[in-house]
């Protein structure tokens, strides 16, 4: 009896999915109520396998309907899901470890109120010693205090925290030159360092775009809000006028970074907190357009989410990278230093 109510149900799922994959990669200066839409491609996978599980308990053909959704979005589904493994250099190859991380300002780590930094933070420190051996790491959310610490406290020689705007460079490398990608009126940043590794040069990004701000207000209206009343309406305008503003500024200041990555006489990796999803314009401009590499999906395992926060199943940390470098191996660190998880990946310079 309730077989027509299931299966149209999984019919209306099957075409909300495949409007947001036709619609993913807009430029939300076009249009940015679609940048709404790429958050939900981990709900709508998930609502697919019970589909498909629940046709084959009853042993009806329909879980094609899923299954073949599922296999049209078959890009978007490796930018959330990996099953790969390590791989190994060549003896021709220089291989070179990367860790981005979000550090959130150290705010997460427990801190009794008012101490200065010191024993606190021996912890995080000791969790970034363990990754090497590490070549560069790239932290976004840091003030200069903080970036100080984690260069003494993790005993990086060489250090480029920008103009202030919270983006960090640390490296085991010299630099041979750095610089930064300008985002006006905006507190996020990107900047840049070319590297010397033997005898090969490379050029690293670490990109922080346009955050969205709406975390706290979405812990709050998950906590306290109630549809029926109307500061909850008016809470949640202003969290999608909050999104608007910047889903528009991070189609800006990625199409920024994609002009001067162009001008790289290296090879690039780039590294950093898109505060976008696998579905998002940033991502397709840095990928299919710019035609940077996806680690992850190159050697990700398991699901990818990055983002640690209240809203959950998100992959918004990256390490992407020229294509003339191989991916030998990627991670995600599952630890609580802050709001975000970090990403390490092992890559081999041509």
């Amino acid at each position: 009896m309730m077989y027509p109510l299931f299966r149209w149900a999984n019919i209306v799922l099957v075409v909300f999915t495949l409007v947001v994959y036709w619609f993913s990669g807009t430029n939300p200066e076009r249009f940015w109520g679609f940048a709404l839409l790429t958050p939900t491609f981990p709900w709508l996978l998930l609502l697919h396998l019970l589909f498909i599980a629940g046709w084959l308990l009853l042993r009806k053909p329909y879980f094609l309907f899923s299954f073949c959704c599922i296999l049209l979005g078959w890009g978007q589904l490796t930018a959330f899901i990996g099953w790969h493994g390590s791989a190994a250099a060549t003896p021709q190859e220089t291989s070179l470890r990367v860790l981005t991380y979000n550090v959130f300002m150290l705010r997460a780590l427990p801190r009794p109120q008012g101490a200065e930094r010191g024993k606190e933070d021996e912890a995080f420190f000791a969790f970034i010693r363990q990754q090497e051996p590490l070549d560069v790491l790239c932290t976004q959310e840091s003030s200069k205090s903080v970036s100080n610490s984690i260069a003494a406290g993790c005993h990086f020689p060489n250090v480029y925290f920008g103009k202030g705007k919270g983006t960090t460079i640390y490296s085991r490398h010299p630099f041979l030159d750095k610089g930064s990608v300008e985002f006006p009126g905006s507190e996020n940043s990107c900047i840049w360092v070319d590297l010397q590794i033997g005898d090969r040069k490379v050029r690293v990004y670490n990109v922080h775009l346009q955050s969205n701000h709406i975390s706290d207000e979405a812990n709050r209206l998950a906590e306290e809000g109630d549809l029926q009343e109307r500061e909850t309406w008016r809470g949640i305008r202003g969290m999608m006028a909050k999104f608007k503003r910047a889903a528009v500024m991070r189609a800006d200041q990625v199409q920024r970074v994609v002009e001067h990555l162009s001008t790289s006489p290296h090879p690039v990796i780039v590294c950093g907190d898109l505060n976008d999803t696998p579905l998002s314009y940033s991502y397709r401009h840095l990928t299919a357009d710019a035609g940077l590499i996806d680690v992850f999906k190159e050697r990700g395992a398991g699901l990818g989410t990055t983002y640690a926060g209240v809203l959950p199943a998100l992959r918004i940390d990256y390490i992407l990278a020229d294509p003339r470098i191989r991916t030998l191996d990627y991670r995600i660190l599952r630890r609580s230093f802050s709001d975000h998880y970090p990403v390490i990946g092992e890559l081999a310079l041509p």
